[in-house]
């Protein structure tokens, strides 16, 4: 039992990345016996499958590069969680982005943007050569058997896998055999920037003009295909499956295609979603009167039109340097003076109408381009509204633009992977997720409490998880600021002040924990005979249980 694990690590920035590196050093710290062996082995060695997304990608590749080079996990910890504490990332990457003399970007073959400035930030504070690609993740004594780095591509709008195993990219990629032949190529810190390329936050990367250099026989082979000359937008794996349960699902159907029964004993989801969403406010009604768009466009008209100003400034100018020339005293030479003043501002007028003009003239091009031709004469009853309403209701369409993508679509589509993840028969017995906010004090009070009103398998389960001691209120506080803490890649002062990343770190072991006890419970609920194993595993997770509800950084503390 829980000999073969798989783990899929969610999106959600920093708080994935922490949540994640909990989870791992749990499954480092929890021993079981090997019953061929009769040796004690972590949990963290029986992990053959990981799936990451966008945060969680940040943790899962650099997990799987210390993994691949044999170097032990105390080692990856160390590192990783030093990375995480120095938060040096944001601001390498910004100074990168603001670099004036182009120095980094003249010895770079990328565009210059944000999301290359993080990439090329990544490979700094990873220390990682330019041989650190995709293929040194995955060498023959490779322990992690499967595993997959989503992004999501914006060619088809399907999800991009980079995978050691089944098709790299998706199905309409599985034929591009320049793809194919050079996906061991892709350096491992661009498929961080890929995976954690999130909407509205950042600009796509182009695949292969921001990941090989022209001069690359990967780059020049790629190209010979038509999707990937014009450039094929790479983003976050959230877009599609923020959980990245597709990934491992589609991953164990293969394996088990090959003739395994059931490939993983368990496939443990670490999700960092909370499933709430802050409701959408309508902005505040406009009061009082208001220029109407016609009163204030003909103002702006009339500004760029009348030229009179400008004129009158060029005139007196200019006559103040004839008159000043003409004097060799100090009124001379103040007239000189104030005549090239008045003069370039009168210039500086004209070009300021220009740009304002060609920038008005610009819009309304680009304005007609976008709107059918028969609906422009229509726009004419926008003329007569107010200024402040406009002003509401643009405001209101980008907050509740902004609500939907980052809440209600994600949300959505987390219901939906959700769905299939667990109405799958096949994965029966075999499947768990670690909720960053189940041991909250709102989360777990809903899933424990039970009511007359619940159905059968609701009430027997919420009766299960009582058998359970309740979470004391340290282990509350410290789920309460991980689940509360954004989705951001840096921290602000006020998240060190109350040590975030301890939080985030020890709620990882302690959900990890907790989740794994539940599904021992479970497991064993269903067993018709006692099993040994089975009791064993379980007494040892209600002694951990105990430790992290006397203190909830107990591992945290151990590995300082």
């Amino acid at each position: 039992m829980l000999k073969n694990i798989a783990l899929c690590f969610s999106g959600g920035g920093y708080r994935a990345a922490g949540f994640s590196l909990g989870i791992l050093s749990y499954l480092d710290h929890f021993k079981i016996k090997d019953t061929e062996t009769d040796l004690a082995i972590s949990l963290l060695d029986n992990v053959n499958g990981l799936s990451t997304v966008s945060g969680g990608t940040i943790t899962g590749v650099m997990y799987t590069y210390f993994r691949a080079n044999e170097r032990y996990f105390e080692e990856f910890y160390a590192f990783f969680y030093e990375f995480m504490d120095k938060d040096l990332l944001l601001d390498l990457a910004l100074k990168k982005l603001e670099d004036k003399d182009n120095t980094v970007w003249n010895n770079t073959f990328k565009k210059k943007s944000l999301i290359n400035a993080f990439a090329l930030a990544y490979r700094d504070l990873f220390l990682l050569d330019p041989e650190d690609t995709f293929k040194s993740l995955y060498p023959a004594t490779a322990s992690i058997k499967d595993f997959c780095f989503n992004a999501t591509e914006f060619t088809y709008g399907l999800a991009f896998r980079f995978q050691n195993e089944g098709d790299f990219g998706n199905y309409h990629y599985r034929d591009k055999t320049g793809l194919q032949s050079h996906k061991g190529d892709f350096h491992v810190a661009d498929i961080i920037a890929s995976s954690s390329c999130f909407p509205l936050g950042f600009e796509p990367l182009t695949m292969p003009h921001d990941y090989f250099k022209k001069d690359s026989l990967a780059y020049n082979q790629l190209v010979q295909d038509a999707d990937f000359r014009a450039g094929v937008g790479i983003m976050d794996g959230g877009i599609v499956d923020n959980q990245g349960m597709g990934s491992t699902m589609l991953a164990d159907q293969r394996n088990r295609e090959k003739g395994t029964t059931a490939y993983y004993d368990l496939i443990l989801n670490c999700d960092v979603g909370t499933g709430y969403i802050d409701p959408w406010k309508p902005e505040p009604t406009a009061t009082g009167t208001s220029e109407t768009i016609n009163q204030l466009w003909g103002k702006i008209g009339n500004f760029v039109a009348n030229n009179f100003i400008a004129w009158l400034l060029v005139i007196i100018g200019l006559g103040s340097i004839i008159a000043g020339s003409c004097y060799s005293c100090c009124y001379g030479k103040w007239g000189i003076f104030i005549g090239t003043v008045l003069l370039l501002l009168g210039i500086l007028l004209f070009v300021i109408k220009g740009a304002i003009g060609y920038t008005l003239k610009f819009i309304e091009n680009k304005i007609k381009l976008a709107i059918p031709e028969f609906y422009i004469p229509k726009l004419k009853s926008f003329d007569d509204i107010g200024v402040g309403t406009l002003k509401r209701m643009v405001l209101e369409r980008l907050t509740s633009g902004a609500n939907m993508v980052n809440y209600v679509f994600l949300n959505q589509v987390r219901r939906l992977n959700y769905d299939l993840f667990y109405k799958s028969k096949n994965l029966e017995g075999r499947r768990a997720t670690a909720i960053i906010n189940a041991l909250t004090k709102k989360r777990y009070t809903e899933n424990t409490t039970v009511n007359e009103n619940d159905n059968t398998t609701t009430k027997k389960e919420k009766e299960l998880l009582n058998t359970i001691p309740k979470p004391s209120k340290k282990m509350f506080d410290s789920a309460e600021i991980a689940a509360s803490f954004g989705t951001t890649l840096w921290f602000e002062k006020k998240d060190k002040d109350i040590r975030t990343l301890d939080n985030l770190i020890a709620c990882g072991q302690f959900t990890a924990c907790y989740t794994l006890l539940v599904y021992i419970l479970k497991t064993e609920k269903k067993q018709k005979q006692p099993n040994a194993q089975l009791e064993t595993i379980k007494e040892a997770l209600l002694k951990d249980w105990d430790a992290f509800n006397e203190d909830p950084f107990v591992l945290v503390k151990k590995r300082k």
